[in-house]
């Protein structure tokens, strides 16, 4: 019987995943995990040991950089799949130095995009889940939580906290502390809170809101790409992750609802 191009090529990734299964290997192919359009960057941090870099799996060199890491901070990930990084919350994270291709605006108009981790969070308050801030000066975009525990995705125009487009999640996450969760946030480029969409385990969340002073257009700055930390570069207002992180997606378009559920389906417990 003669296979066509397709069926042999869905054939070669169940064989590499049964292999990959038969020999303990961690298969981090973006084909083979998600049968979608290549990310701008995917981080599945799934390493399992070193304290310098974490990679970038997407085919693009968006290599990240570990900071503060310890052997001992690599844990199982969900579901025993592959590996994950435990952060303490007090500094450690993983950072991508500044560069235009994670800036989401021609300077005139916001340009659409998505991002997403999987995390189990040890606790839901003030946690940063990640964001192209740096300091006070540096501010392009963040997905965090607050100090009541909800989800935020924030665009900031002017460089600035006093001008900004947002969405916060309706009810907080601590529903959520201490399990392999999705957290997901799409934004379609109309530099409205419409636009923006926070998905968690692949359901859009009920939000509201969180708009303030005049918005123009998301600000480009020279804001390092961090994943886990907020504003890393603050004395006051920095916000570290407490949690495992087990992968880090950012893609320069809006992704639809059905991506978002192939996603999230594998971050579960």
């Amino acid at each position: 019987m003669l296979l066509d191009g397709g069926v042999m090529k869905h054939l070669a990734f169940v064989l590499a995943l049964v292999a990959g299964a038969a020999f303990g290997a961690n298969i981090d192919a973006w084909t083979v995990d998600y049968p979608l359009s290549q990310p701008l960057a995917w981080w599945p941090i799934n390493e399992g040991s070193g304290t310098s870099s974490t990679a970038d799996r997407s085919g693009h060199g968006h290599t990240a950089t570990l900071n503060n890491i310890e052997e001992g901070d690599w844990v199982a990930g969900p579901s025993g799949i592959g590996y994950a990084l435990n952060l303490d919350g007090a500094n450690e994270s993983a950072s991508l130095a500044d560069t235009d291709a994670f800036s989401f605006t021609n300077g005139s108009n916001d340009l659409p995009f998505s991002v997403g981790v999987c995390a189990s969070l040890t606790t839901a308050a003030n946690t940063a889940l990640i964001s192209k801030t740096s300091t006070l000066s540096q501010l392009e975009w963040s997905l965090y939580t607050t100090s009541g525990s909800t989800l935020h995705m924030i665009m900031y125009s002017g460089n600035s906290t006093a001008d900004r487009v947002g969405a916060e999640t309706s009810s907080a996450l601590t529903a959520y502390e201490g399990a392999y969760h999705s957290y997901i946030a799409t934004y379609d480029g109309s530099e409205s809170y419409t636009g923006i969409t926070i998905y968690i385990d692949g359901s859009a969340a009920a939000t509201v809101p969180d708009n303030h002073g005049t918005y123009v257009t998301m600000s480009n700055s020279t804001a390092a790409l961090y994943i886990g930390a907020f504003l890393a570069n603050e004395s006051s207002y920095k916000k570290f992750a407490q949690g495992k992180f087990s992968e880090a997606i950012v893609d320069n378009r809006g992704w639809t609802a059905d991506e978002v559920s192939v996603i999230a389906a594998r971050c579960r417990d």
